[in-house]
């Protein structure tokens, strides 16, 4: 009885404990609302943080990134070239600097000793530093040369005072045999000071305490760079930086905590409240219509075994509850299987037993997600979507429950991809398969400038800035076209018109059946970059431009084994070798001559106190001096050889190892050849000086002698040691000094360049002795007279030969005065001799015609014989005295020169004499430029009718008779010939035929009597030329005349 009545005040007490029960929900419920809410806002505000955090990392991370990447680009330069000049590493250190102000200043290092520094203003101190000897700075110095990567470090404290972040960046050259050797560091010092002051003023300006982790690149692990790092233990939002050489993190939490900064409870909160409230006043209501619930209950067991069929069978885990009172009513054998509880378990589990979450207040959730978490009997947490309903008789309802784990995971993955292309630093473009824009990431609109909704639903081509070729987006849309995948460079336009370069990745988006539905496109914005290889690339340009300037200068480099690794222009010009066909294959013993070699083997080797051959003849000198300058010969391709200048210096490593040398040669060939001549010069300046047969004296303008040869001392008779003593206007004679003292004046201030005139000087034996001096004034490069030079000619013996020369020649010109009346009168007595022995020959003649004529037949016929012989030899005499009269008066017309044109001179000769040449068949040829000489047109036409008239009557009867005329100058004469065929003269009569009354053939062989030619001697020799024949007896006969030309006719 006892047990039973506490059976039935307990169940006269359930309702009561319900409704306590299901106040006790409501409140739980209300707080759970308010969790849920404040924990939202929490995301949000973490969100917000995240989103500041975000902007001012990636802005950071850009600002750091950017110089660090310029130092990769100086070691690109480096390991271009093998090496950067300090002009150049000063311009690219200049470009960069002005480009990243954050930048301090740039180190570069040769080995780890510190060698060039931009700038250099206030950086001194940092020259010739070795990082071995900066204990905090070598371990990551050593890290990044071991390694053979670059290292981000610090934040480190400066030599110079302050403190900077330090990139550093390894150089290592190829070698020649493989591999490759250090070369230095390229270090980049970054003062981040400024970048700390802006995290500073995001954080006041934010209400947020921030840290940026990561010393020496080191992400999380290197400790605070700047700000609390206690910030890690206060659930901070985490934003990595990453950089080229190395991990950042900046984090961040609100001053306040994240509950203050969340802000204060919303309206869902205060709404929750209201809600519990109204449930528990529901309660009660309910609580007054138990007894009516009671009366329902039938009819719900009714209607519960109605559903308990399919309830029991259903394939998805199914629950009953009873919200009211927070508990499972009934699970299917699926919802059993999937919690891993018996189904008797689990109706006496409470709800919270295995929801992590509240249940749904509607069939569907209006919550973000509409997903509640789960607990399994393993403990594992499980995430399902609530499908919830009441069933019919009130105070139950239904749960259908799909578990959605997986769903959710890729949903979460998905989320977070969409947040990662949405803050991708890449600019991402996603087009369908038309081409207009779908979506766009931030990256696009930083970049570009346009906002999403002005460039969806247009092409990319909005952003076309007219630079890209065309062929580049035909190319683009085959292989799109084709499925490929495609990447280049573009040159496009922002929205502000300002172009910009961005390398570019597209590929299409396949659907199921590999049709094209979308293209993605991942653009990188590298203008810095393009510039900064177009820097790179000038830069480039003009070192190799220096090189080729060089065109004049041979510059050779060579490897530590002698092969060569750098040969410019000049070398190519110089040697005839192509660059191709000796960098890598030959070594400077190609060009250098073996005997050379080894002289200078040999010279080497006893200075150096070791033995030295093959290439070290070129560098072992300049290993121990720092330098080698010498000369040598090259031969070059062709074969030729030129003379050179060459320095030769040493490369060391920082090991001081010398791994090369750096020849520079200069062609001295014309130099060598100007030096040689000028030798040359000299020493036949010396010996005209001191041999000159010609006195050669230099002088001071006051008369001090300076400089003399042995000649000069000799015409003035003094000895060698009294030279010193004298004053050329002392030795001048007094007459001659007042002209001595004006050349002189006058040489020495330019009024005359140089002078020559005759003097007198005293010997020392006080007799005088004409010279003949030529005077000139040595003057320096400004012009300014310096002393005198003079050329003195002994003329003492040629005076006075000129003064017996005079006297001869007064005497000789009184004889020929003699001759010449003498010759007048001999011809004027053969003129008169000749006339008055014709009279009687005339007499004798006639006389003896009259006896012939008187006597007449009683003249027998030797007496006619007789008469006849006696006739003949009058008139024969009378033909001699008239030629001796023509013969004297040849000559005697006085001198009538004229300009006479021989041409029509031979002319007129021809005329006369065409009877005769007419009869003998003759043919005559004259020279059509006959020239014009000086003389008697009268006596020369004489002269050539004789001359053609004897090849007339001399010619070879056995061929027809053929006469030439020509001429040629010779000397500023004309030499005229008259040339024939016949019969020749014999060379041994060549000068008797000149003479008067010279025959070569009888008289009856050939009338006359041998005058003409003497008369042509004759005509020649008055006119100042001669005559004279060449010939041979057979051959023919050229008779040859030099007369002189006339001055106005043009003759050389």
């Amino acid at each position: 009885m006892a047990a039973g009545g506490i059976g039935a005040r307990l169940k006269a007490a359930a309702p009561a404990l319900g409704f306590a029960l299901l106040c006790l929900l409501a409140v739980l419920f209300a707080t759970l609302v308010s969790l849920s809410e404040q924990t939202r806002r929490t995301e949000a505000a973490r969100h917000r943080v995240s989103d500041l955090l975000h902007d001012s990392g990636l802005r950071l991370e850009r600002t750091m990134s950017a110089p660090l990447l310029q130092a990769r680009g100086m070691e690109a330069e480096i390991m271009a070239h093998g090496d950067v000049s300090a002009t150049d590493f000063d311009h690219i250190a200049a470009v960069l600097l002005r480009d990243h102000q954050g930048v301090h200043h740039f180190v570069l290092t040769h080995g780890t000793v510190i060698d060039r520094v931009y700038p250099m203003a206030g950086n001194e101190i940092l020259m010739g530093l070795d990082y071995r000897n900066l204990p905090d700075q070598w371990p990551l110095v050593e890290q990044a040369i071991t390694q053979h990567r670059a290292v981000l470090q610090g934040p480190i404290k400066l030599v110079q005072g302050g403190q900077a972040v330090v990139g550093r960046v390894p150089v290592y050259l190829p070698k020649a045999g493989g591999g490759d050797r250090f070369y230095g560091l390229v270090n980049v010092v970054i003062d981040i000071a400024p970048y700390m002051a802006d995290l500073a003023r995001l954080g006041r300006d934010n209400g947020l305490d921030l840290v940026l982790l990561g010393r020496d690149g080191l992400g999380a692990r290197g400790g605070a760079i700047w700000g609390d790092e206690s910030v890690m233990g206060r659930g901070p939002v985490v934003f990595s930086l990453q950089l080229p050489a190395g991990r950042w993190l900046l984090a961040g939490v609100p001053h306040a905590g994240w509950r203050a900064y969340a802000g204060p409870p919303g309206p869902l909160t205060w709404s929750s409240w209201g809600l519990a409230a109204l449930f528990i006043l529901c309660l009660t209501l309910l609580w007054l219509y138990g007894q009516h619930r009671r009366r329902m209950s039938a009819a719900l067991a009714v209607s519960e075994d109605r559903y308990r069929s399919l309830f029991t069978n259903a394939g998805a885990a199914m629950l009953l509850l009873d919200r009211d009172a927070g508990v499972i009513v009934e699970a299917n054998e699926a919802a059993a299987a999937y919690y891993g509880y018996p189904a008797g378990q689990m109706r006496r589990m409470r709800i919270g037993d295995i929801s992590l979450d509240p249940l749904p207040e509607t069939p569907v959730d209006s919550r973000p997600g509409g997903y509640i978490r789960h607990r399994l009997a393993s403990g594992e947490v499980r995430i399902v979507e609530a499908h919830t309903g009441p069933l019919p008789g009130g105070g139950l309802c239904y749960a259908i429950l799909h578990d959605v784990t997986e769903r959710r995971r890729l949903e979460e993955e998905l989320h977070k991809l969409a947040m990662a292309v949405d803050q991708s630093p890449a600019s991402i473009v996603i087009t369908d398969a038309a081409g207009r824009i779908e979506y766009v990431n931030a990256a696009f609109c930083r970049v570009t400038g346009y906002w999403p909704d002005e460039v969806l639903g247009h092409t990319p081509g909005i952003l076309k800035s007219g630079a890209t070729a065309p062929e580049i987006y035909a190319e683009m849309w085959r292989r799109l076209s084709s499925g490929q995948t495609w990447q280049g460079t573009f040159q496009n336009r922002r929205k502000d018109g300002s172009l910009y370069w961005e390398q570019a990745q597209i590929a299409p988006i396949l659907d199921h059946e590999g049709r094209i539905t979308h293209y993605l496109g991942v653009k990188e914005n590298i203008t810095e970059r393009r510039q900064a290889e177009e820097a790179i690339r000038s830069l480039s340009a003009r070192l190799q431009n220096v090189l080729d300037a060089a065109s004049e200068v041979a510059i050779i480099a060579c490897d530590a084994e002698g092969g060569i690794t750098l040969f410019n222009r000049g070398a190519e010009r110089m040697l005839g070798y192509r660059q191709d066909e000796v960098v890598g294959k030959a070594t400077p013993l190609l060009f250098h001559l073996p005997e050379e070699m080894a002289v200078r083997a040999e010279q080497l080797t006893r200075e150096l106190g070791r033995a030295v051959a093959g290439f070290s003849t070129f560098v072992g000198k300049a290993e121990r001096d720092g330098r080698d300058v010498g000369e040598w010969t090259y031969r070059r391709k062709d074969g030729g050889t030129l003379t050179v200048s060459l320095v030769v210096t040493p490369i060391w490593d920082d090991q001081r190892r010398v791994t090369g040398s750096l020849g520079v040669a200069v062609d001295i060939t014309e130099r060598k050849r100007g030096e040689e001549r000028l030798r040359q010069s000299e020493e036949r300046y010396r010996a005209s000086f001191e041999q000159a047969g010609t006195g050669i004296v230099h002088a001071a303008f006051d008369g001090t002698l300076l400089r003399w040869n042995d000649r000069f001392r000799q015409i003035l008779g003094y000895a060698p040691e009294d030279m010193s003593q004298l004053n050329f206007l002392a030795l001048t004679y007094e007459e001659d000094r007042p002209l001595s003292r004006q050349v002189t004046e006058d040489l020495r201030d330019g009024r005359a360049q140089s002078r020559a005139f005759e003097k007198r000087y005293y010997r020392k034996d006080g007799s005088l002795t004409w010279v003949k001096l030529h005077c000139a004034a040595s003057r320096d490069t400004e012009g300014q007279a310096r002393y005198l030079i003079t050329v003195v000619e002994d003329i003492n013996d040629r005076k006075q030969a000129e003064l017996q020369l005079a006297e001869t020649t007064r005497r000789l010109d009184e004889q020929a005065q003699k001759l010449r009346d003498i010759n007048q009168e001999l011809e004027q007595f053969a003129y008169v001799a000749s006339h008055d022995l014709r009279q009687p020959l005339r007499m004798v003649s006639s006389y003896l015609t009259l006896i012939e004529r008187r006597l007449g037949g009683d003249l027998g016929p030797e007496l006619k014989d007789y008469l006849g012989y006696a006739v003949n030899g009058a008139k024969h005499m009378d033909a001699l005295i008239l030629g001796l009269l023509d013969y004297s008066r040849t000559g005697r017309q006085g001198d009538g020169a004229e300009a006479v044109d021989l041409g029509q001179t031979l002319q007129d000769c021809l005329l006369t004499l065409a009877d005769a040449l007419e009869e003998c068949g003759a043919a005559v040829s004259v020279a059509s430029d006959l020239p014009v000489v000086t003389g008697n047109r009268a006596e020369l036409m004489r002269l050539f009718q004789n001359l053609i008239g004897n090849a007339v009557k001399y010619r070879a009867p056995e061929r027809p008779l053929r006469i030439d005329v020509g001429w040629r100058g010779e000397n500023g004469r004309a030499v005229v010939w008259v040339e024939d065929n016949g019969s020749g003269i014999d060379p041994e009569n060549h000068a008797r035929v000149f003479q008067i009354f010279q025959r070569l053939v009888p008289q009856s062989a050939c009338e006359g009597y041998g005058l003409g030619l003497a008369i042509c001697k004759k005509i020649a020799e008055h006119h100042g030329g001669r005559i004279w024949v060449e010939s041979a007896p057979g051959t023919g006969s050229r008779f040859l005349v030099s007369l002189p030309r006339d001055a106005g006719s043009g003759a050389q």
